[in-house]
C-alpha cells in the first residue's frame, strides 16, 4: 500500500479559487474530501492523480478543490489554476509560507500530500484540529 499523508492545509496559499458558490464548502466537507482524496491514492497511488485534475470531478466542490503536492515529481497535481500545474520543479520548490519557510521542503516526506485549502478565518485554530480527531 502507498504511503500518503494527510495534509489539511490550516492557512491560505497565495493562490485563492476564483470558483464562486452559493454556499461555501464546510470545514468537515473538506476534511472529508481530503480524506477521500488519500484513499484513492492508496488505492490507485499514481492511476489516481488524473482525478484530482478534472475541474468537473469529484475533488472539485463548492468554492475549494483538493491539491496532491506529488513530491517525488515536484508538481502540484489538482490546482485548478492550470497555470500552477505546470511549474517547474525550482518553482515547485520554491513555495514559501508568510514566515519564509519552504512548504514543500516542510511537507514532502511522503511520495503524495493531500490537502485543500480552508478559505474561513472565522474559525479558530483549535475548532479545526478538532475536526481532525
Amino acid at each position: 500500500m502507498k504511503r500518503v499523508k494527510l495534509f489539511v492545509a490550516l492557512f491560505c496559499f497565495l493562490f485563492t479559487t476564483s470558483a464562486l458558490a452559493a454556499d461555501p464548502a464546510t470545514p468537515e466537507e473538506i476534511y472529508e474530501n481530503v480524506l477521500k482524496g488519500v484513499k484513492v491514492l492508496q488505492a490507485l497511488g499514481a492511476e489516481g492523480l488524473p482525478a484530482f485534475n478534472d475541474p468537473k470531478g469529484e475533488f472539485v466542490w463548492k468554492d475549494t478543490y483538493v491539491q496532491v503536492y506529488e513530491c517525488d515529481a515536484s508538481r502540484i497535481v489538482g490546482q485548478i489554476n492550470p497555470a500552477l500545474r505546470q511549474w517547474t520543479p525550482e518553482k515547485f520548490h520554491s513555495i514559501v509560507d508568510k514566515k519564509g519557510n519552504r512548504i514543500t521542503k516542510m511537507i514532502c516526506d511522503q511520495p503524495y500530500q493531500v490537502s485543500a485549502g480552508i478559505y474561513d478565518d472565522s474559525m479558530s485554530l483549535e475548532e479545526l484540529t478538532a475536526i481532525s480527531n
